[in-house]
């Protein structure tokens, strides 16, 4: 069960100017505009697993409220704003635990956690989120299973600067009686990456 964590709020939320050019590139827009800032810590059984930090443009998210933190704020893009997310591009690295984050996860300062750096996007290809979390390891695991609704193109990268790059109309599923509920793809006959 989620509970709040014993060091303040689970929710931050604050409507400020952004300062880090960073976020204004990944978001698309200006230094000076405003954007909703909100940080969160979740629990799980009673420890902390996950700190975030969020950042949605003012301009695109108009009458988000705090509650709405408290369900699901997909469903408030969705559901009461018409948008359609498209898809969520991401990069996973291994990172120490500030001072503030640490006491806020309680782990020791300089801990490992596993952040996941991500940018939403829209249908029309609008970024709608810039988000960093935080997560302990240890407490936790990551599970990700990526639908691919038509042909598109994978690419991997490496912290080495190599690429594998994938186009998914090459791969066709194959399915046997000892492979019955597990996707194996091979490459169709003929087809080249």
């Amino acid at each position: 069960a989620l509970r709040q964590s014993a060091h303040g709020p689970q929710f931050f939320l604050a409507l400020r100017h952004i300062h880090e050019p960073d976020i204004a590139r990944h978001l698309n827009i200006q230094p000076d505009d405003f954007v909703y800032h909100h940080c969160r810590t979740r629990c799980l059984d009673g420890l902390p697993i996950v700190i975030e930090y969020t950042y949605m443009p003012l301009d695109l998210v108009p009458g988000l409220k705090k509650s709405q933190l408290y369900q699901s704020v997909y469903a408030y893009l969705r559901d009461v704003l018409g948008y359609k997310i498209s898809s969520f591009h991401r990069i996973i690295r291994a990172v120490a635990a500030t001072e503030e984050e640490a006491e806020r996860l309680e782990v020791a300062a300089g801990s490992p956690l596993l952040e996941l750096e991500q940018v939403g996007f829209l249908d029309d290809g609008t970024p709608f989120e810039y988000s960093v979390s935080r997560n302990v390891g240890d407490r936790s695991e990551l599970r990700g299973i990526f639908l691919l609704q038509e042909d598109v193109q994978l690419v991997l990268y490496s912290t080495e600067g190599r690429a594998l790059i994938l186009q998914t109309a090459q791969l066709a599923p194959k399915t046997t009686r000892t492979t019955l509920g597990v996707a194996v793809l091979t490459l169709r006959r003929k087809a080249e990456l």
